[in-house]
C-alpha cells in the first residue's frame, strides 16, 4: 500500500508502549514518512505515567488504565488505526489481543504465546523439526523433598531461566542437583515461572579469538516470504549470561554465516510467524548451530548498528510493515562498516561501583561515536538484572572487524572501573 490512506490521509499506527519500548523520539522520527502514530498506554504504571506528555508531544495518547481488555480495544477502535505493533516482549501479549480483536495485522494471540514464553516455543520448534535442548517447567511450589525430586531428575549441565523474561535477567548455569537447589532457593520470589534447559554446548574451536560463539539473525517476516537482513556477531558474554555487545555485520565464516540464516528460517517457519521484525538468537555447538530463542520484535541496538553499518532503517521499516507497506520489502542492503555496540558488564561478584576512570580517551578513539553512563560511582550493581545492569555503552562504526578489535581491546585495556563488596 502506499503512504495515504483511501482517503487521502496518512496511515495510522496505534504502538502499545511501556516499558523497554523503543524510545519515543525515535520512533517519532522513523514514522515522519511513513504513517501518522497512535501511543496505547497505560498511565497507571509509573515508569509510562512519567512519559505520558512527551507521548502526547508526538502524537495521540490513548490511555487504557483501569479498562478491561475489551474496554481497551473499544475504545481504541474509536481512533480506526490501520495498524498495530509493540517493541518490547511485555506488550505483545496485549498488543496481539488488541489486533485480534480489531482485526488488523499482527503476531496472532498463538504464535505470540510462542514468541514470549520459551517452554511453549521449544515445543513448537520441536514439533516443527528444529532441534533444541531438553527443557523442564520447574513445578511451582516445591518444597524441599519435591525440589530434591526434582533437580535429580533433571540433565546437567543445565540453565535456569525465567519461562517469560528478556535480556538474560535472573538466568543463570547450574551444574549440578546442589547448584540448582541453591539456585531455587534464592529466586523463590519466581515460584512457578521458571525453565530448566540443557545446556547448549560451546563450539569445539572457537571461531575468533574475541568474538562469542553465538549470533543473531534479524528478519523480517510478510505472509510466507522471510528475508534476513544481517547476522550480528557478539562479544564473549559476561558470566552467567549477560550480554557485553554486539555488531554488524558478523565475522562467521561464509558457510556457517549461511547455516544461521538458515536455521533461521526453519525456527521462524515452525513458530508460524506471518509478519513483523523477528531476532533470532543462535549459538555454535559442536553439533552445528542451534536456536537459543527466537523473539519477536526488533533486538536492542539494532537499528542503530544499521544506521552506521550501512544506512538501513529498521525502525521505518517495521513501522511500515505494520501497516501493511510493502513497498520496501525487498530494498537491497549494502553493509559497508561494521556498527557496534558495547555493553560495559560489572564483574558477577560485585555489589557497588566505587570508581570508574578512562571513558574520556575512550570517547576520544576514531570509530567511538556515543557513550552513554548507565550506573555511575556510588551506584549499586547487581548481574541478576541481565543485560539491562550494564556499567556503561559505547556505540560506534568501524572501517572493518580489525578496527573493532583494536577498539574492543582498547576498552578492555584503558577503562577502569572499581567496585566493593561481594554477591
Amino acid at each position: 500500500m502506499s503512504d495515504n490512506g483511501s482517503d487521502g490521509a496518512r496511515p495510522r499506527l496505534a504502538i502499545v508502549y511501556g516499558p523497554g519500548s523503543m524510545p519515543p523520539m525515535e520512533l517519532a522520527a522513523a514514522a515522519s514518512e511513513v504513517c501518522d502514530l497512535l501511543w496505547v498506554v497505560d498511565s497507571s504504571d509509573p515508569k509510562v505515567g512519567a512519559l505520558t506528555r512527551l507521548l502526547g508531544k508526538l502524537a495521540p495518547v490513548v490511555d487504557i488504565a483501569g479498562l478491561s481488555p475489551d474496554d481497551a480495544a473499544s475504545l481504541l477502535s474509536e481512533h480506526r488505526p490501520e495498524g498495530i505493533t509493540a517493541y518490547h516482549d511485555n506488550q505483545m501479549v496485549f498488543t496481539a489481543y488488541l489486533a485480534d480483536r480489531l482485526g488488523l495485522k499482527y503476531h496472532s494471540p498463538e504464535v505470540t504465546e510462542r514468541l514470549v514464553n520459551k517452554s511453549a516455543q521449544r515445543g513448537a520448534l520441536r514439533c516443527g523439526g528444529v532441534a533444541v535442548p531438553h527443557c523442564w517447567d520447574v513445578p511451582a511450589g516445591l518444597d524441599g523433598r519435591g525440589a530434591a525430586e526434582f533437580a535429580s531428575s533433571v540433565q546437567y549441565p543445565a540453565v535456569l531461566k525465567p519461562r517469560c523474561g528478556a535480556g538474560s535477567r535472573d538466568t543463570m548455569l547450574v551444574q549440578d542437583a546442589n547448584d540448582l537447589l541453591a539456585c531455587l532457593v534464592s529466586l523463590r520470589a519466581l515460584d512457578g515461572e521458571m525453565l530448566l534447559e540443557g545446556y547448549l554446548p560451546d563450539a569445539s574451536v572457537p571461531h575468533d579469538d574475541l568474538f562469542a560463539d553465538y549470533v543473531s539473525v534479524e528478519s523480517i517476516v510478510d505472509g510466507d516470504r522471510i528475508r534476513h537482513i544481517a547476522v550480528t556477531g557478539r562479544f564473549p558474554v559476561a558470566p552467567p549470561f549477560r550480554e557485553s555487545g554486539f555488531f554488524i555485520p558478523d565475522a562467521l565464516p561464509r558457510e556457517a554465516h549461511d547455516a544461521v540464516q538458515e536455521l533461521a528460517s526453519a525456527a521462524i517457519t515452525a513458530l508460524g510467524v506471518q509478519c513483523g521484525c523477528l531476532h533470532t538468537e543462535i549459538k555454535l555447538t559442536p553439533d552445528g548451530p542451534r536456536v537459543i530463542e527466537v523473539n519477536g520484535r526488533i533486538g536492542g541496538g539494532l537499528p542503530e548498528m544499521l544506521l552506521l553499518s550501512g544506512g538501513y532503517r529498521l525502525l521505518e521499516q517495521s513501522l511500515r510493515l505494520a501497516i501493511g507497506d510493502r513497498s520496501q520489502f525487498d530494498q537491497s542492503v549494502s553493509l559497508e562498516k561494521v556498527g557496534f555496540l558495547f555493553y560495559y558488564q560489572a564483574p558477577q561478584g560485585s555489589r557497588r561501583i566505587t570508581s570508574i576512570g578512562g571513558l574520556e580517551a575512550l570517547g576520544a578513539l576514531d570509530g567511538v561515536e556515543e557513550i552513554s553512563v548507565n550506573r555511575q560511582a556510588g551506584d549499586e550493581v547487581d548481574w541478576r538484572e541481565g543485560n539491562h545492569g550494564y556499567v556503561f555503552s559505547v556505540t560506534g562504526v568501524a572501517d572493518d572487524h580489525a578496527q573493532l578489535r583494536s577498539i574492543y581491546r582498547f576498552l578492555m585495556r584503558e577503562v577502569r572501573v572499581a567496585y566493593e563488596g561481594a554477591a
